[in-house]
Parts: C-alpha cells; sequence; structure tokens
C-alpha cells in the first residue's frame, strides 16, 4: 500500500529532475535563479518524501503482549472432573 505513494513523488522527481538537466529557461533571464531553486526544492522535497516512506516500510515496531493472568486458573479447570 505504500508502494502507491511513491509514484507521485517518482513522478515530481522525474520532472523536477528533467527541468534540472535541460536548459528550459536560458541564463539571462530574469527568472532564471528563481526557476532553478524552485525545482531544486521541488526535488529534494521528492527525494525525502520517497525516503521516508522507504524507511517507514522497513520500520519494525515492537508491541508488548500482557500475559493473562487467569491462564492458570482456566487450564485448571478445565482438568476438574465432575463427580456425582
Amino acid at each position: 500500500m505504500k508502494l502507491i505513494l511513491l509514484i507521485p513523488t517518482a513522478v515530481l522527481m522525474a520532472i523536477s529532475g528533467y527541468n534540472l538537466s535541460l536548459e528550459f529557461a536560458k541564463s539571462g533571464e530574469p527568472n532564471y535563479l528563481i526557476f532553478k531553486m524552485l525545482h531544486l526544492t521541488v526535488f529534494l522535497i521528492s527525494l525525502i518524501s520517497a525516503v521516508a516512506i522507504i524507511r517507514s516500510m522497513f520500520k519494525i515496531k515492537y508491541t508488548e503482549t500482557i500475559k493473562n493472568e487467569n491462564i492458570e486458573q482456566h487450564t485448571y479447570n478445565t482438568e476438574l472432573k465432575v463427580i456425582r
């Protein structure tokens, strides 16, 4: 189920990585640095979320089970025979 969460994250990483690898904005444009920072930020956020999703898939939670104190009484009562 958690693998489904990786699909939009992978799409965002692919789009931002593709835009970072190409020169989609020329270096002389006024918003060149903003475009690069935006795509780099989206790439880093999606990378961090993908790592968190994958890490949570392998996280093992320890749950303590409480022993029932009536086990001895229950087994004792089942061993009794009714004498008439």
